[in-house]
């Protein structure tokens, strides 16, 4: 379907605040080094997502068929939440050694970012 975008109604302000409130969310993207020196190796699930949603696609689609600006960029950053939480399940995160996790199973490298599960089930999008 093709877009018309001779009559957008564009709205002046549309944002998408996206927010894991685990405690520890910031280290698992960012990494860190322990006092001890461990390092904690970075895993930027954010980025991972920005890299493989096709955001102007999605919203491009959504777009055409609603023909509403506002419902378009929803669509596309639900869609782009939605990947974030993906990435975070996949198994492709490097990790230097074995660990055994606080649900008891043990995981070598790729694994995935789960763990509790605290960190994807904290996750929350504002639209506005």
């Amino acid at each position: 379907m093709k877009a018309n975008w001779n009559k957008i109604d564009f709205p002046r302000k549309q944002s998408a605040i996206y927010t894991w409130n685990a405690p520890y969310a910031a280290t698992v993207h960012e990494g860190a080094t322990l006092r001890n020196g461990t390092i904690l190796p970075p895993r930027p699930w954010v980025d991972r997502a920005v890299e493989r949603i096709d955001a102007p696609e999605v919203f491009g689609d959504a777009y055409a068929n609603s023909e509403d600006f506002r419902a378009a960029f929803e669509e596309m950053a639900i869609a782009f939440g939605a990947t974030a939480q993906d990435v975070l399940t996949s198994e492709e995160w490097g990790w230097p050694r074995q660990t055994r996790r606080q649900n008891g199973s043990v995981v070598g490298s790729p694994r995935d970012i789960i763990d509790t599960g605290e960190l994807r089930d904290s996750y929350q999008v504002e639209i506005q």
